[in-house]
């Protein structure tokens, strides 16, 4: 399974395909607006946020398949490996454990290849 995310200031999307027998398959897309109290982060923030979202939606089809996410962002990896830090914020911390119940690995994607079949 593949998703695919991005956000913006304001906004965030999701599209869920399957690759099967090297051919890609559209399954579905969700977008939505970031609440208030989100609006305030950093985008790449937001990012993550979106990748939450898009799984949150997608939750049915994802659950005991390994999904590979596509993201124009090359932080999350990063963000989410809490190794050889010192004490990593609450938020960062519960984003971490909601996200350890996937399988799933990163690939970053230029912003004008995200839609490309």
């Amino acid at each position: 399974m593949i998703l695919q995310t991005d956000a913006s200031n304001e906004f965030w999307g999701a599209i869920l395909i399957e690759e099967e027998n090297g051919k890609k398959h559209f399954c579905g897309h969700a977008s939505g607006q970031f609440k208030d109290s989100d609006k305030h982060y950093h985008v790449v923030y937001k990012e993550i946020l979106a990748i939450k979202y898009g799984i949150k939606k997608f939750e049915f089809h994802l659950i005991g398949h390994h999904v590979t996410i596509f993201m124009d962002n090359t932080s999350f990896p990063k963000i989410m490996d809490l190794k050889n830090k010192g004490v990593p914020k609450p938020q960062l911390l519960r984003l971490k454990v909601w996200f350890s119940k996937y399988q799933f690995k990163v690939k970053h994607i230029k912003g004008e290849k995200q839609l490309d079949p």
